[in-house]
């Protein structure tokens, strides 16, 4: 390596220092695209569009201001498609990244759309293909101990294509 690429290369990352590996991808594309360089490689790429995506429904989500008016606009037909809808507002909302089945059915209850058995709705959400909510962690031994879930980027995608499915145009 020459003297000019160590600096160059230094300058790159003293200035990426600190930021979110998301957010270092997308710029990282983005400066490689503007220069006209070769396209950066398919894992980067996928997980930058796996981080557009949860970056774009938290984005989308931010214009309401609750979950009801949320879950209203997404049109969502299912359990588990109101479960992701909230999940992933109290997400963005909270800032948090993990929730528990609790919460998610709390915020459903005060709708008036609460689950009888939440666990096994987020379950359908776990298990399909690509998952659409994972489990990070389980506290206890039982089954019924508490379970903390997160909403995968996947998951905020198609929360996001709930938003912006327009229902006069026969989307959804």
């Amino acid at each position: 390596m020459e003297l000019q690429d160590v600096k160059g290369l230094e300058a790159v990352l003293k200035a990426l220092e600190g930021l979110e590996s998301p957010v270092q991808e997308r710029i990282l594309r983005w400066a490689a695209e503007s220069l006209g360089l070769a396209n950066p490689s398919k894992a980067t790429s996928k997980s930058a569009t796996a981080a557009e995506a949860e970056g774009d429904a938290k984005t989308a989500l931010e214009g309401f201001e609750t979950a009801a008016d949320a879950l209203a606009a997404s049109h969502a037909e299912t359990q588990a498609d109101q479960v992701l809808v909230v999940a992933a507002f109290l997400t963005k909302k909270n800032g948090k990244t993990e929730l528990t089945a609790q919460e998610i059915n709390t915020e459903l209850k005060n709708q008036g759309h609460g689950i009888g058995s939440i666990n096994k709705v987020i379950d359908t959400l776990k298990d399909q293909k690509p998952q659409l909510m994972i489990q990070t962690k389980k506290s206890g031994k039982t089954q019924q101990a508490r379970k903390n879930y997160k909403v995968t980027g996947k998951g905020f995608e198609k929360v996001q294509k709930m938003l912006s499915a327009s229902p006069e145009n026969g989307e959804e």
